[in-house]
């Protein structure tokens, strides 16, 4: 096995960036080609397989591994599991797919809201976030007409109960 092989084998989430370098997700340290990764004898912390298959249930809904501490990501997924386990399909892939939620601190910071409030809440900012882009896409077409001062006017509105709804969810 070569050293990079090496590396990558005992990478976590091994993803090459844009600039062609080679990156762990979940640890951040890239590889380095004159360090000998084959003689590598470092064990590092692990997750429990209890926290392994709460990642498990996250993956089905497109989630990649939680950013944190391993004492993070353990409490972390425990929460996301169960959030995910009580919310709707769309509700959990929404969850999933966001940027927000890929640490562990968010989900931490939210534990006290039920898994029905923070999924309400995170589908409402969706479907208002892709209303207000709609709404952009519109103030261009319409720009220079009536119309255009009535679609700023939803824009703001719409921005209000953006900054509402985002303001009842803690964000890393």
């Amino acid at each position: 096995m070569g050293n990079f092989e090496a590396w990558h084998e005992n990478a976590d989430i091994p993803h090459q960036q844009e600039n062609g370098k080679w990156v762990d997700l979940e640890t951040g340290f890239e590889y380095e080609p004159n360090i000998d990764y084959s003689d590598c004898k470092i064990k590092r912390k692990e997750l429990s397989q209890k926290a392994k298959d709460n990642r498990t249930i996250a993956k089905m809904f497109g989630a990649k591994a939680l950013r944190g501490t391993v004492k993070q990501k353990e409490w972390a997924e425990k929460i996301r599991a169960e959030v995910l386990k009580s919310v709707t399909e769309k509700q959990a892939t929404l969850l999933c797919a966001s940027q927000s939620t890929s640490h562990s601190k968010f989900w931490i910071e939210n534990r006290n809201l039920n898994a029905k409030e923070m999924g309400d809440i995170f589908e409402k900012i969706c479907d208002i976030a892709k209303k207000y882009n709609e709404l952009l896409e519109d103030a261009k077409k319409h720009a220079g007409t009536s119309r255009h001062e009535e679609i700023i006017t939803e824009i703001q509105n719409y921005k209000k109960e953006y900054e509402k709804a985002y303001s009842e969810l803690k964000f890393a």
